[in-house]
């Protein structure tokens, strides 16, 4: 993974339900960027809440530990990757910034 193709990482923890803020996350994210769901956030990659964010094009994560704290890994959209707490870590390094929406 090169530096330079990796702009912002987004990390959302708040649910689906929380809309002006996915609102506003979406309208942010560009070509280049990843998003995270962590915490409450997973809900959001089970398969009916993420087609949207799918649809943005961009890498998409969601923590492993939290996905498992609620049960929901059957139902983890198939374009969603569970990630460890090493690979969170991680990201943080590979792109340039990152935004937190909470």
């Amino acid at each position: 993974m090169s530096d330079a193709n990796f702009e912002t990482l987004h990390i959302i923890n708040k649910t689906f339900s929380n809309g002006a803020l996915y609102a506003d996350c979406c309208k942010a994210v560009l070509p280049g960027d990843a998003i995270l769901l962590i915490e409450s956030a997973v809900y959001s990659a089970c398969t009916l809440q993420a087609t949207e964010l799918v649809e943005l094009q961009v890498p998409l994560y969601a923590l492993e530990v939290d996905i498992q704290a609620r049960g929901i890994s059957e139902r983890i959209h198939s374009q969603v990757q569970a990630i460890n707490d090493d690979t969170f870590v991680s990201l943080t390094c590979q792109y340039k910034k990152s935004i937190s929406w909470f």
